[in-house]
């Protein structure tokens, strides 16, 4: 044996599988046609330590002039709510690229249903809850028996034709044919657990990786982790960072409820799409490590809205909708939303422009000590902790607590690591120095607004800007984080 390992290799070691099916794979052509794959020169197979190392020094690259370029744009214009505006429309998801994840939708619902006859596939997240950024990765649930028909039609993404993608589609097509024959020993592996309801999730996880990597679609970096607090696979499919889970259907319904959020009110996205580029400039927002999520940034912005009663509680929500429509979703109380039926614009503070929300956005966020309090987007309110934990001794209080409007045991400010707080504190500090300047909302002279707060980092964020590197595949761990925190 050469030493080397292919992503079956990965798999097979990640789920604890029996030696001797793996060294029976290592002899088999399976595994010399994954090699070939990664020796190839533009192989995209599980790669080395320096291989990763050098794909996130050039994503790095790819931010760094990604991000000169925006400030170049924002400066020809006129006003800090032309720069919101302007922000939001370049980071945005464009309708090319959400049609190019329909697609990708499309063919691993066909892939899985090799095994799985009348699974469903569904996306959540940015992708659909209308807050997509570019940088975002794909969300995914799978549902091995599926959903019930009503409930598969409003989650379901549509896959229209698209001119660019229609090779694309084709090719993965008769990928797909081929991927049958790989499949036949995962079919009776899966065959033996019985009822596919019955499987438990860190089988799952086995299972769906084998699938993945099995496939012909050319799927890369998979990477199964069954013991995370939700079970998930790891991969990459035609460029795109994917994150697929099982049977989790409340997340279905927390996407509807930010898209119907995000379409209360015209100023809304635009504001949410800059804290989150805010949060990032700053070394405060990844989907990887210790960080805080765009999900919980724009629970943040959401709840900031409440405050300004710009956009109802969740609880006003609740009260308002029909009783139909408020629904027990795996033993949590939720809401299925019509779009039809928006709530109109609220009166107060409809003429508040965007510059003006932002700043007191920051100022917002400055003004109370979040560590000993907790952000409630259900009630709309600010909790005092320790009064907050006597009634919800299950919730997950960290340094950072948000809670989940539908999942109350949730803290969704948990990722973020002591470092990232700490940055989280400073970064609003300093924000809201530079924001009292008058050059911030007036074009007096150049920089102005926006570029105003992208163009400085204090000295951690640029010490995490190592770790936040999507490319590496080792995660820094809170003790390392911590470490940075205090330098």
């Amino acid at each position: 044996m050469n030493g080397k390992i292919c992503e079956l290799c990965t798999v097979f070691v990640a789920n604890a599988q029996n030696g001797d099916v793996w060294q029976k794979h290592v002899g088999g052509k399976k595994h010399q046609e994954k090699l070939s794959r990664l020796d190839a020169p533009n192989g995209t197979s599980q790669e080395s330590d320096g291989g990763s190392s050098t794909r996130g020094t050039e994503q790095t690259n790819q931010h760094e002039q990604s991000h000169r370029h925006l400030l170049q744009s924002l400066n020809k214009t006129q006003s800090v709510d032309e720069q919101m505006t302007m922000l939001s429309a370049l980071q945005q998801l464009t309708s090319d690229e959400v049609q190019k994840r329909a697609v990708m939708i499309e063919i691993l619902e066909e892939l899985f249903r090799h095994i799985f006859p009348t699974c469903c596939i569904v996306p959540f997240g940015s992708t659909v809850n209308n807050f997509g950024m570019r940088s975002g990765d794909l969300d995914l649930v799978l549902f091995p028996s599926g959903l019930a028909a009503a409930e598969h039609e409003m989650f379901k993404m549509e896959a229209l034709t698209v001119k660019s993608l229609a090779q694309k589609k084709k090719k993965l097509k008769i990928a797909l044919k081929r991927s049958k024959l790989s499949l036949d020993t995962v079919v009776k592996e899966v065959e033996e657990l019985g009822p596919c309801d019955k499987i438990d999730l860190e089988k799952m996880v086995g299972i769906t990786s084998n699938i993945l990597a099995n496939s012909n679609l050319q799927i890369t970096s998979i990477r199964p982790l069954p013991t995370a607090s939700v079970p998930i696979v790891k991969f990459s499919l035609m460029g795109i960072s994917c994150d697929l889970s099982f049977n989790n259907r409340i997340v279905l319904y927390n996407s509807a409820l930010l898209k119907h959020y995000s379409l209360m009110d015209e100023r809304i996205k635009p504001l949410v799409m800059t804290v989150s580029y805010w949060a990032r400039y700053h070394g405060i927002r990844s989907s990887r490590g210790h960080y805080l999520t765009t999900y919980c940034l724009t629970w943040m912005v959401l709840h900031y809205l409440q405050t300004e009663n710009i956009l109802p509680t969740i609880k006003d929500l609740m009260n308002l909708s029909e009783a139909k429509d408020v629904l027990s979703v795996d033993g949590r109380k939720c809401m299925a939303l019509s779009y039809s039926n928006l709530p109109k614009q609220r009166q107060s503070n409809k003429d508040c422009t965007l510059v003006h929300l932002l700043m007191n956005f920051f100022k917002y966020y400055n003004s109370f000590d979040m560590s000993n309090t907790v952000i409630c987007p259900y009630s709309g309110c600010l909790e005092p902790l320790s009064e907050f934990m006597s009634e919800n001794e299950l919730f997950q209080q960290s340094l950072l607590n948000v809670q989940d409007p539908y999942e109350t045991s949730r803290n969704v400010g948990k990722t973020a690591s002591a470092a990232v707080y700490e940055q989280l504190r400073k970064s609003l500090e300093e924000t809201c120095e530079i924001i009292t300047d008058p050059n911030f909302t007036i074009k007096i002279e150049k920089p102005f607004g926006l570029e105003m707060i992208l163009s400085q980092r204090n000295e951690i964020s640029e010490e995490m800007k190592g770790f936040a590197s999507r490319g590496k595949r080792k995660r820094s761990t809170q003790k390392e984080l911590n470490k940075v925190a205090k330098t």
